[in-house]
């Protein structure tokens, strides 16, 4: 299933602990993009949370943690293999060598949570297919696309999925309904630990789109 975790501007990292239930509950991998020297930069193939864990606190000692965004993902594999070439986030591009790359900068990063179906091939996950195939001709004809409701909505109804972006300016935009906890806002429940996950009810928490 995967979950993509949003932390806005302004806003604490969430605990070590819900980090980690995610980890757990989606164990294939994790990635992180943030904001560094004007670009966008995607830092993933973390395969277990210690690693992925040295690199938060690596990047607290690089940008400002608390005043900008960060956004995290936690993969469980349901395309090819579970290897770190094919954990998430990426730069929208439609260069096989770049969507696998597990360090790149760019002006758009991308991740996303969901199966898309009919992407997908023996080279490419369904996500990294569908960012060469069909997101990256519509940023090349509209670089602002995931800021407009019309293209989103195609987009959504395209893949009945969830995607978060991070542009060059530093602001975040989500496709799909996001859980907001402690001020940072989550793609599906799988924060909490597995014991409790599909116990959980919503009372606590609420749905709603995030937007920067």
């Amino acid at each position: 299933m995967c979950v993509i975790v949003v932390k806005p501007k302004n806003t604490k990292l969430p605990s070590m602990e819900l980090l980690r239930n995610c980890f757990e509950n989606n164990p294939h991998g994790a990635g992180l993009m943030f904001l560094k020297n004007g670009l966008v930069n995607v830092n993933k193939g973390y395969m277990t949370f210690n690693k992925f864990e040295k690199r938060l606190k690596r990047l607290s000692t690089e940008i400002d943690l608390y005043k900008n965004p960060l956004i995290m993902h936690f993969r469980i594999g349901t395309c090819l293999s579970n290897s770190k070439e094919n954990t998430h986030p990426f730069i929208v591009s439609n260069s096989d060598k770049r969507l696998k790359s597990i360090s790149d900068t760019g002006n758009l990063g991308i991740c996303h949570n969901g199966i898309i179906a009919n992407y997908g091939n023996e080279k490419l996950t369904d996500t990294q297919e569908f960012i060469k195939d069909f997101i990256t001709p519509i940023y090349n004809l509209s670089s602002d696309f995931y800021k407009r409701q019309d293209i989103k909505t195609l987009i959504k109804n395209t893949t009945n999925s969830k995607f978060a972006f991070l542009d060059k300016d530093n602001n975040v935009y989500t496709i799909g309904d996001f859980y907001k906890k402690d001020g940072c806002y989550f793609s599906n429940y799988s924060y909490y630990h597995y014991d409790s996950y599909y116990s959980y009810k919503s009372s606590y928490d609420f749905r709603v789109p995030y937007y920067e």
